[in-house]
């Protein structure tokens, strides 16, 4: 998990950047193929940091949209969920893919209040039991 995060501070300074080289272009289509590979033999992980990758060369907002995917349905990371919709929102994307995204940031809003809320209950059953 840390070499995503790494992966993620790294390359979003760059995700704003031009329209690729030809050289860039094919890196990452190497990249997303790389990662549909990944996703295919359930290396969802590695998946994810090849889309960022590829991602990083070719600022494709699809990309940026598949990574977001795995790391909400497969990987269950709000966090980058949220950080990565954020992003990808931003790219002005149309309104169904947005919808798509923003439905995968509120599911990860409400599993994050469900868990507080959750922890509060069981502090509350603790104190009352004087542990």
């Amino acid at each position: 998990m840390k070499v995503l995060w790494s992966l993620i501070l790294v390359c979003a300074p760059t995700w704003a950047a031009a329209a690729p080289t030809p050289e860039a272009a094919r890196a990452a289509q190497a990249f997303s193929d790389q990662a549909r590979a990944h996703y295919e033999g359930g290396r969802f992980e590695e998946a994810v940091a090849a889309y960022l990758q590829a991602y990083d060369r070719s600022p494709e907002p699809l990309l940026l949209k598949n990574a977001i995917k795995v790391l909400a349905v497969h990987i269950g990371d709000c966090e980058q969920t949220i950080r990565l919709g954020d992003d990808y929102l931003a790219t002005g994307p149309e309104r169904g893919r947005a919808e798509e995204i923003a439905g995968f940031m509120g599911e990860c809003l409400l599993r994050d209040a469900e868990r507080a809320r959750a922890d509060a209950r069981w502090d509350e059953a603790q104190a009352a039991l004087g542990r």
